[in-house]
């Protein structure tokens, strides 16, 4: 129904009142039915990439006002609203992230506000409900902002895909190295500054709750298992309050937190107890057998998206019984400083620093290649350095 009132030196007045039915939108045809005169070029041409598609919907128009030149009543001077359910659609809300398909969802212009709520939808594999996406205020002064809120959950490797084809990626190399499985579920806040897409990036922020993860990178004998606990992200920089698993079958402790240098890089320091008879089922055949006992060891993982991943493994040994003469010799009891660090110069080339006691130190050169280890060159010091 529409009453429409003109002329007579008065404003123009309208009460309309209309329902919309589409079996079905494509890319090319929803345009027409947004409300783009109310919007921004920059709003609009986003809207316009960002719809792919949107199944059958039914929808409500309503636009009162006593003065229609105050239109789009940024002062409550009237209403405009568009109320629609619709199913199947499909957004790319970004370049370089991965659609999101099979929306089921309520969207509704009011005014220069657009708002839609999720009830469910897909993307890359994982399943989100209860997503929210709103934009306060298209043309405002503060410049008009998307600001999305979901919920997803699914499987670990769906969770570390998602972020491989994402522009995350480009920061956190290591990603691309690491095969995961296990389950998630996530909240994830992600704001995307429409009017200014070609000087501002996205914002996402989030945390992500595994379950019984397991994580392996490339292809190094120990993996973690187990995992279970919270992982907090923002946009490349991860982090964690301790996270219980376990690096091969003992128990151990995480901590996750984001370097403070140009690079993006990530420090992960795994803590647990470990025999050397549990290092020698990884690692056969390359401890000695004058080696014996069992000692806490701190492993921190750095991960740059330059240098590659750095290992760097101390220790102050109590428990390890070392049969030699003295000053490399030390009985169980002993307390000593032990520091050995693996720098990837290349994925077959590493550089291994050993410090033991501040009495010996060794810098040489291997290759890895399929996991055998061949002497490149190096150097050993024996004695104050």
């Amino acid at each position: 129904s529409m009453q429409l009132t003109v002329g007579g030196g008065q404003t123009v007045q309208m009460a309309l009142l209309a329902d919309v039915n589409t079996t079905g939108l494509t890319n090319k045809n929803v345009y027409a039915y947004l409300p783009v005169g109310i919007m921004p070029d920059e709003v609009a041409t986003w809207l316009d990439g960002a719809i792919q598609k949107v199944g059958s919907s039914k929808a409500k128009l309503i636009l009162r006002s006593d003065d229609m030149s105050t239109f789009p009543f940024d002062k409550n001077q009237g209403i405009f609203l568009i109320n629609a359910d619709t199913q199947h659609a499909q957004l790319h809300f970004y370049k370089n992230w991965p659609s999101v398909t099979d929306i089921s969802a309520n969207l509704i212009f009011r005014n220069r506000a657009m708002q839609i709520i999720v009830a469910q939808a897909k993307t890359a594999g994982i399943q989100i409900n209860n997503a929210k996406a709103i934009i306060p205020e298209m043309g405002g002064s503060h410049g008009t902002q998307l600001k999305i809120s979901a919920n997803g959950a699914g499987q670990l490797n769906q969770g570390l895909n998602y972020l491989i084809d994402s522009p995350i990626a480009n920061d956190i190399q290591m990603l691309k190295s690491i095969h995961a499985s296990g389950k998630f579920n996530a909240l994830v806040h992600l704001e995307i500054p429409i009017s200014d897409l070609d000087n501002q990036i996205p914002q996402v922020d989030g945390v992500a709750q595994i379950k019984d993860g397991r994580l392996e990178y490339m292809s190094q004998p120990l993996t973690l298992n187990h995992i279970n606990g919270a992982l907090h992200f923002k946009n490349a920089a991860i982090s964690t309050n301790l996270i219980d698993a376990y690096l091969g079958d003992k128990p151990v402790k995480i901590d996750v937190k984001p370097m403070n240098n140009k690079s993006a890089s990530t420090k992960i320091n795994v803590t647990g107890k470990y025999s050397i008879a549990d290092l020698n089922k990884y690692f056969p055949s390359k401890i000695p057998n004058y080696i014996s006992g069992a000692a806490t060891i701190l492993t921190s993982l750095t991960f740059d998206s330059k240098q590659g991943m750095t290992v760097a493994l101390s220790s102050d040994l109590k428990g390890i019984n070392i049969n030699l003469p003295k000053p490399l010799g030390k009985s169980i009891n002993e307390a000593s400083t032990f520091t050995l660090i693996i720098n990837n110069i290349t994925d077959q080339i590493k550089q291994i620093l050993l410090s033991y006691q501040k009495k010996l130190f060794v810098n040489m050169f291997i290759n890895s290649a399929q996991n055998k280890f061949a002497f490149i060159k190096g150097t050993v010091n024996v004695g104050q350095k």
